[in-house]
């Protein structure tokens, strides 16, 4: 990231996966540990996640806000489901 995760969540608890020795755990693992530890947001750089069923509905069980990083080019990619929603979300 561009500026610091301490700044930018003052009040907040911010992890790495690696911080939390969760490197490598797959992501429909990650999601209920990471909600029931209580953390609200999930950032990724999973282009392709919101494409697939299993991990759109992990996601959507876990209650979690979802935040996509793509990369050095923009700061974070901004999607609305209720105007856009992935493909595999229920309508």
């Amino acid at each position: 990231m561009a500026y610091s995760t301490r700044m930018a969540a003052a009040h907040h608890k911010v992890s790495h996966v690696g911080e939390l020795k969760w490197s490598g755990k797959k992501d429909l693992a990650l999601l209920p540990d990471a909600t029931k530890r209580g953390y609200a947001v999930f950032l990724t750089k999973d282009a392709r996640q919101l494409e697939d069923p299993l991990e759109t509905d992990a996601i959507k069980k876990s209650g979690m806000h979802h935040v996509f990083n793509p990369g050095s080019k923009q700061r974070f990619e901004r999607v609305d489901p209720a105007k856009a929603p992935p493909r595999y979300w229920p309508r």
